[in-house]
């Protein structure tokens, strides 16, 4: 992957309130064989915990060059300038 690819689609499935992504960065494209590696993110707001997060409650934090944390709600903007 590069740089401004499509990573995937935002989708809504299970058992959630929202569209919502989940991904993991691997050494290889084995599931049984693989480990998984650190990333950094150019930019992104964090806007608190998964598990505590309310809509309307929660802090803003803007990060820049960043792993993001575990279970973390994230805010990116595009390449437009609109947030997504």
């Amino acid at each position: 992957m590069h740089r401004g690819d499509v990573l995937a689609r935002l989708g809504n499935s299970g058992n959630t309130t929202g569209a919502h992504l989940h991904f993991q960065v691997t050494d290889r494209d084995s599931a049984l064989q693989s480990q998984g590696v650190p990333f950094v993110l150019s930019s992104f707001t964090y806007l608190g915990d998964g598990a505590a997060y309310e809509p309307d409650k929660h802090v803003t934090e803007r990060q820049v060059n960043s792993m993001p944390p575990g279970n973390g709600v994230l805010q990116f903007e595009s390449s437009s300038g609109m947030q997504r």
